[in-house]
């Protein structure tokens, strides 16, 4: 289609069509990568829900919850820190 339509194009038609190729190419490779931060991130705040769960059900003694809330909170900054990296373009 490009071919047949460029000289309707102007050269910064052209340009700009090449810059979108090109970023849809790079985006296409960081998928995998982008696909197990997600999965990573997801971890991440499931095992942070299941702690404060035990904590909260009260199976856990005071040192525990304390020791359980701040591996929940490193949890849930870790799960944040990668979805904001994420969500920042590349």
């Amino acid at each position: 289609m490009y071919l047949r339509n460029r000289t309707n194009l102007s050269a910064e038609q052209r340009e700009q069509l090449a810059i979108r190729v090109f970023a849809a190419r790079e985006a296409a490779k960081q998928g995998p990568v982008r696909a197990a931060e997600v999965a990573d991130a997801i971890d991440l705040a499931a095992k942070a829900q299941t702690g404060l769960r035990d904590a909260l059900a009260g199976r856990l003694s005071p040192q525990q919850r304390r020791a359980a809330a701040r591996l929940n909170i490193d949890r849930i900054t870790r799960a944040l820190g990668l979805i904001a990296s994420i969500a920042t373009p590349a």
